[in-house]
């Protein structure tokens, strides 16, 4: 659409394509964050962090029940792959 045949437009008209155009541009911000997240998620579980001091975990073998677990080498605070899932939702790391 060129600058002449929106000018040619009537203010309805107008007015309709300009709503359209915000909710699209919403549904793409909220598209394009939903995409952020999820490389976020990957990046968190591929590489976990401390939740108190955001150093690399080290792998610390698995628990009875399967699940790894990790050793944080700065602050020596043990953690296990399932604190990962509620960090997510609560850090401001990620």
């Amino acid at each position: 659409m060129t600058t002449e045949d929106v000018s040619r437009l009537s203010d309805e008209e107008l007015a309709t394509l300009a709503e359209i155009v915000s909710e699209e541009s919403k549904k793409r911000e909220r598209e394009s964050a939903r995409f952020a997240k999820g490389l976020k998620a990957r990046a968190m579980k591929r590489d976990p962090r401390c939740p108190e001091c955001a150093a690399k975990l080290w792998r610390d073998g698995k628990r009875k029940d399967g699940v790894q677990t990790y050793v944080c080498p700065v602050c020596g605070t043990p953690k296990s792959h399932t604190f990962a899932e509620s960090f997510k939702k609560t850090s401001k790391w990620s």
